[in-house]
């Protein structure tokens, strides 16, 4: 079975990459931008993070038009473009099987894979396959392609040949983060937004990372990745083991949002924009996050400059169908800023003394946020507040506003849905109560953590 499906794999990269040379009507740089995709000869590959015996069946690796067709050996996760389960026999059990299978090592791509938004993979049982597209809220099915009939084997082909046809965004890959292998470092491109709507202008900056504090280790979600950065490009190669001089914070994440910019009261990246417009002039010392820079994140396809969202993700997926697959189709955009600080988890502390003043600091930026920005974090949590090391003294600091929201001059929310990190959520907000948010709940967050 895994045999045959490589064949039919390679034969249509053969296909493609012929047609594509020998084709008058299309330029040097659109069959530059096409693809090949080449199976796996071995069915022993794994993620660093899995167990020796948790391999998968086949994979799938994405190469140039220009390239060479030969099916790689043993490749690792990280270059991995999508991963294939077979199984002998389509009873429902060998499909659900193969199905579970694909989902836990399609999670362990997103956690291996610093530039995948989203992602696809294959099930093939007895000759049946089918496309499973891997989104931030949903996962889509293909219909089943029986390759041993005529149809089935013509629309496998189409589909390979379509997605080969497709630009690197299109097939879920982040164009603003690209491994730099002559300085054997990762490069992102961090937009600047306008301070006033939050839109992102043309104008990014670049920033250098090796070390990742936070994965994207679960299926569905926001997927957040952040990197310890600095914004001076390395002058040299980077040793293996070795670690850039970082001096920075990156959050990279999919965030769910309104689709109108000046209508979304949850930007976290606003929201970090206030908070330093309303502090920087305290002289008190009050420790807060400190955004460099950020915004939405856009991308170029073609000659159109295109803003990262579930929109432009299922752009030519029928709205009903989206409806349907969701029950709602959920707006998610790609955000990414850079803070100042640098931290450590809160159970790192070494002393109760050190462990009170890193408390008291952050009840202080609470306290400070809620009453001078009229926001209300929402989501207070061990996860959340940093250890800092500041002028040689340990400092506390507030991080993750992606829960928060505007109060009112009375210091009140509107009554929201569940919001939070269990088991520190108030309890209005685990039972999504219909009394108004105020800062006491987060007070209640920080009493459940303190115990």
């Amino acid at each position: 079975m895994r045999s045959a499906i490589k064949s039919f794999i390679l034969y249509v990269a053969h296909y493609v990459k012929q047609s594509l040379s020998a084709s008058d009507s299309i330029s040097a740089e659109a069959k530059e931008g096409c693809h090949l995709f080449v199976p796996s000869l071995s069915a022993d590959s794994k993620s660093e993070i899995a167990d020796d015996c948790d391999q998968i069946d086949m994979g799938l690796i994405d190469r140039k038009s220009t390239a060479d067709i030969e099916a790689c050996t043993n490749p690792s996760y990280y270059r991995l473009w999508a991963i294939i389960e077979a199984r002998l026999a389509k009873t429902s059990k060998d499909a659900c099987g193969a199905f579970a299978q694909l989902c836990r090592h399609t999670q362990q791509m997103f956690t291996e894979q610093y530039d995948l938004r989203f992602t696809f993979g294959f099930t093939v049982c007895a000759g049946e396959v089918c496309l499973y597209h891997f989104g931030n809220n949903k996962i889509m099915a293909s219909a089943p392609m029986d390759i041993a009939t005529r149809e089935g084997r013509r629309s496998f082909i189409e589909l390979l040949i379509n997605l080969s046809l497709c630009e690197i965004p299109q097939l879920g890959r982040d164009p603003t983060i690209q491994f730099m292998a002559d300085l054997n470092c990762w490069q992102i491109d961090c937009p600047d937004d306008d301070n006033n709507n939050g839109v992102s202008r043309d104008t990014v900056k670049q920033y250098y990372f090796s070390t990742t504090i936070c994965h994207a280790d679960c299926l569905l979600g926001r997927h957040t990745r952040c990197y310890q950065l600095t914004d001076i490009c390395p002058t040299k190669k980077r040793k293996d083991g070795e670690s850039l001089e970082a001096t920075m914070v990156v959050k990279d994440a999919f965030a769910f949002a309104k689709s109108n910019v000046s209508e979304d009261g949850r930007d976290e990246v606003r929201i970090l924009k206030r908070i330093w417009q309303k502090l920087e002039s305290d002289k008190s010392g009050i420790m807060y996050p400190k955004i460099v820079v950020g915004g939405r994140v856009q991308f170029k396809r073609g000659n159109k400059t295109i803003e990262d969202t579930t929109s432009t993700m299922y752009e030519g997926v029928d709205n009903e169908l989206l409806e349907k697959v969701s029950g709602g189709a959920l707006f998610c955009t790609h955000r990414c800023f850079v803070l100042e600080s640098i931290g450590k988890p809160l159970h790192t502390v070494e002393t109760v003394k050190k462990f009170v003043t890193v408390i008291g600091d952050v009840m202080e930026c609470h306290h400070a946020i809620v009453e001078r920005c009229q926001i209300l974090h929402q989501d207070i949590s061990d996860s959340n507040i940093l250890v800092v090391q500041s002028n040689s003294a340990v400092r506390g600091l507030l991080i993750d506003f992606d829960f928060a929201i505007y109060v009112s001059e009375d210091k009140e929310a509107g009554c929201g849905k569940m919001a939070g990190t269990l088991p520190f959520m108030s309890f209005n907000n685990i039972i999504s109560s219909n009394v108004k948010r105020t800062s006491l709940d987060d007070c209640e967050s920080m009493l459940f953590l303190l115990c």
